[in-house]
């Protein structure tokens, strides 16, 4: 039962109370009137008022509160054994916080000017020091010229909602904080395709103020040739746990930019799908550069990867924005081990067919912002935008597994396959070189191949020494591919 309820009750089954305070109109006639002792109560009233959540109250409507009648329930309210109140040895008022007493004051008189019930919140120090919020809900009694003969009310400790409202607003503003500091566009929408929230950084994306897009519908961000397809992508969004779309959106300006979706259903406490919530990274630099590199024909023809040339101009350019955006990124070094004697024992033929297996194995397991390509050789180049130490670390371990665990047949016969990683992390802060980067993360593939192969190295570059070059490694400890062998 709610406080309002529990008192609506309260009310009803408080008649005889209230039929005695009219007794009381005798005294009201004069200014100073002689307060009547508390009415003899029924069982089953007094039984109800002391076991209510709270204080019931009956006091005069003067500054102190002064009270008149007060249920079992102050002590439990306010640690004061309820006579200490009731005999007025302690005014109520001086329970009551410095800077609410004012604040409570104007309220009440403001409800009794007009005949209304108050209800309002303010907190108390109670015996033990404690502070407690405190929900209260009164009315006057009126003699029938009008007067204010008494305040009766309820009063009731709300402290735990006030500091479940306090951690839910915490936890709003720091959701709020993540929200408006994400690099990604954050976009949400209703069963209709209509715009319910967005981040300061898709508004921006799209060159609007984050009100303008709010209740448009996310077809009028598209061109028309996008329309069609973007509504059936939307009704089976709702269906499906998350989907990714690159898609063409269609800035304020006119202009259009590609930018992949990461869309996800929003459902309601039934698990009904209640909207949709969209990541938006804007990938047109990406897109133009991937239409360029096509027309000058940027692959690898073996492996069908980027080549070295163009994976050097694309990480060049994720470099700018890394700077420009702040965001860690990561670069690793993949060399297959003993190629060379998979090249001897099993023919050149079989050695491609490696080659094109791990590039297929790399590209299936690497997100679709990574870049990767053939180095040269049985060398491959990954840079991971938006990838710590930790994720990239994560990464190559995947890489490592998956490469193991992938035979290739051919027609000499099965050939298994390992490979070694080096990897080094930039932070936003670094003025480190794509150059310096990669060779930090080759340096780190030497060690991997020096202690044992078939495992991944790591270098933050945070540290301020750099990692060991490969000119320490002695010249014993090489393998026949060139690379550090171990002892």
């Amino acid at each position: 039962m709610t406080h309002s309820a529990a008192f609506e009750r309260l009310v009803a089954t408080n008649a005889a109370l209230q039929q005695r305070i009219n007794e009381l109109e005798a005294c009201a006639a004069q200014r100073a009137p002689q307060i009547a002792p508390p009415p003899e109560q029924s069982p089953h009233i007094g039984l109800l008022l002391d076991n209510l959540p709270g204080m019931v109250y009956r006091c005069r409507n003067d500054p102190s509160w002064s009270m008149h009648y007060v249920s079992a329930g102050a002590e439990g309210l306010t640690g004061y054994d309820p006579d200490n109140l009731r005999y007025q040895r302690l005014a109520y008022a001086d329970l009551i916080l410095e800077e609410d007493r004012a604040r409570v004051w104007k309220h009440v008189q403001a409800a009794l000017d007009i005949d209304r019930c108050f209800e309002l919140v303010y907190r108390i120090r109670t015996r033990q020091g404690a502070i407690k919020w405190v929900w209260e809900r009164g009315w006057g009694i009126y003699s029938d010229a009008g007067e204010i003969l008494m305040l009766e009310g309820f009063i009731t400790d709300i402290s735990a909602l006030k500091t479940t409202e306090q951690a839910l607003r915490d936890s709003e503003q720091r959701y709020r904080h993540i929200v408006e500091s994400s690099h990604e566009g954050i976009w949400m929408f209703d069963t209709d395709g209509h715009t319910t929230f967005v981040n300061t950084r898709m508004a921006a994306m799209l060159g609007y103020e984050v009100e303008e897009m709010l209740g448009n519908d996310l077809y009028d961000f598209m061109p028309e040739d996008w329309r069609k397809t973007t509504r059936d992508n939307f009704g089976r969004g709702l269906q499906d746990a998350a989907e990714q779309h690159d898609v063409r959106l269609l800035r304020k300006d006119g202009t259009q930019i590609w930018a992949l979706l990461s869309v996800k259903a929003l459902t309601d406490g039934n698990g009904r799908p209640n909207g949709l919530l969209a990541m938006a990274a804007d990938i047109t630099d990406r897109k133009r550069m991937e239409a360029a590199l096509h027309d000058l024909a940027i692959s690898d023809p073996l492996t069908g990867l980027l080549n070295r040339r163009h994976f050097y101009q694309l990480a060049e350019e994720e470099l700018e924005r890394v700077r420009r955006y702040r965001y860690p990124v990561a670069a690793l070094m993949v060399d297959l081990d003993q190629f060379k004697r998979i090249n001897d024992t099993f023919g050149h033929i079989a050695g491609d067919a490696v080659l094109q297996t791990s590039a297929k194995v790399m590209r299936e397991q690497l997100r679709s912002s990574d870049i990767l390509c053939r180095y040269g050789g049985e060398e491959f180049a990954i840079l991971m935008p938006e990838a710590d130490l930790a994720t990239a670390k994560g990464t190559a371990e995947r890489l490592r597994l998956g490469l193991a665990a992938q035979a290739v047949e051919t027609e000499p016969g099965s050939i298994s396959m390992t490979a070694s990683f080096g990897i080094a992390a930039l932070t936003p802060d670094s003025m480190l070189t794509l150059e310096t980067l990669l060779d930090y993360a080759d340096r780190m593939l030497y060690v991997a191949k020096k202690n044992g192969r078939n495992r991944v190295e790591a270098w933050d570059t945070a540290r301020s020494a750099s990692p060991p070059a490969p000119a320490s490694v002695p010249p014993e400890a090489l393998d026949d591919e060139g690379r550090a062998e171990s002892g």
